[in-house]
C-alpha cells in the first residue's frame, strides 16, 4: 500500500508499506526515471530483471533500477516499508552536465551499493516538509539538487570517476549578484533558483555549492532569512495586515509565513505586532 507519493517534476518521493507476503501488482518499469529502492522496516525483497530474480534488499544499502527495467517489491514473512526515489534520466544527466562540462557515454549504475542512507533519508524528509509548508519554490529545487548530488556520490556508475575528481567551487564575484538580486525587494518575492543561477552567470549546481561555500548557507535558505526579517520589519513598523506582509515579502500562503515565524521568533506574527506595541 502506497501511503505518501510526492512528485516534484524531476523527481519522485513514495513511502510503501507491504502486509506479510503483500507486494507490487506487477512486474513494472518507470519510463524514463532511475529508482531507488531504500528499506526502512522488515526484510523487503525485490524480483527484477528480463529473467527475474528475487533477492533480500540490503539493510544497509539500496537497490537502483534502470529506465523501464522490470522489478516487483514484495514482502516476505513479516510486514515491510520501503522508501521510493525516482529521478528523471535527464534530471540527473544535467546535473552531471553542470559539475562535469561533459557526459559519459551513458549514464549507468551499479544496481546494488552497500553504504547508509541516512543522506537521502533526511533529505526526503525535509522535501516532504517544504512541500507541506506551500507551493514548491527555491528550497524546494535545492533539496532535490542536493538528493541527485547525494546520489551521484554515493552509487558507483559510469559517471563515478569523473565526478569524484572535480574540484571544489571557489569564490566567484558572481554570489553579488545573487544578493543584490535577493535583497532587491521588488525582485525577490518572485525568484527561483533558475532566475538566481541566469542572473549569477552560473549553472544551478555550481550556485549552490558556490554559495554555500562563501555565505555558509544555500540561496533557499538565505533568501527565507530575508523574508522573514522584512516581515518583522513591517509588523513593527507599519499597519499593513499580516495577510499583506505575507505576501509583499514573497510567502506563498500565510501559513507557511506563520510557521516560518513562530519558529524564529517564538510568537506568531500577530503576538509579535501586539507584543512590539505593548498591547
Amino acid at each position: 500500500m502506497r501511503y505518501l507519493n510526492l512528485e516534484l517534476g524531476r523527481s519522485k518521493i513514495m513511502l510503501t508499506q507491504f502486509d506479510p507476503h503483500g507486494s507490487d501488482p506487477k512486474l513494472h518499469g518507470h519510463g524514463d526515471e532511475f529508482q531507488i529502492s531504500i528499506p526502512l522496516i522488515g526484510v523487503p525483497l525485490l524480483e527484477h530483471g528480463d529473467a527475474p530474480k528475487v533477492a533480500k534488499l540490503p539493510d544497509y544499502g539500496r537497490f537502483i533500477t534502470a529506465p523501464g527495467e522490470l522489478h516487483r517489491h514484495f514482502a516476505g514473512e513479516g510486514a515491510s516499508r520501503l522508501l521510493l526515489i525516482n529521478f528523471k534520466q535527464r534530471f540527473l544527466e544535467d546535473v552531471l552536465q553542470d559539475r562535469l562540462h561533459h557526459l559519459p557515454t551513458s549514464l549507468e549504475f551499479a544496481p546494488w551499493s552497500e553504504g547508509p542512507n541516512d543522506a537521502f533519508r533526511k533529505l526526503a524528509e525535509r522535501l516532504m516538509k517544504v512541500s507541506m509548508a506551500g507551493p514548491f519554490d527555491v528550497e524546494t529545487q535545492e533539496v532535490e539538487l542536493e538528493l541527485a548530488q547525494v546520489l551521484l556520490s554515493a552509487q558507483p556508475g559510469t559517471h563515478t570517476a569523473y565526478w569524484n575528481a572535480n574540484p571544489e567551487a571557489q569564490h566567484h564575484p558572481a554570489i553579488g549578484r545573487v544578493l543584490a538580486l535577493i535583497h532587491d525587494t521588488h525582485a525577490s518575492t518572485d525568484l527561483s533558483l533558475d532566475g538566481l543561477a541566469e542572473e549569477a552567470g552560473l549553472s544551478k549546481y555550481h550556485l549552490l555549492r558556490l554559495f554555500r561555500t562563501v555565505i555558509g548557507r544555500t540561496p533557499g535558505q538565505y533568501l527565507a532569512e530575508v523574508r522573514l526579517e522584512r516581515a518583522e520589519g513591517l509588523l513593527a513598523e507599519t499597519e499593513l495586515d499580516v495577510t499583506t506582509v505575507c505576501f509583499d515579502v514573497g510567502y506563498g500562503s500565510l501559513s507557511s509565513m506563520e510557521r516560518a515565524f513562530k519558529q524564529k521568533y517564538g510568537m506568531s506574527p500577530t503576538e509579535y505586532r501586539r507584543q512590539k506595541r505593548g498591547s
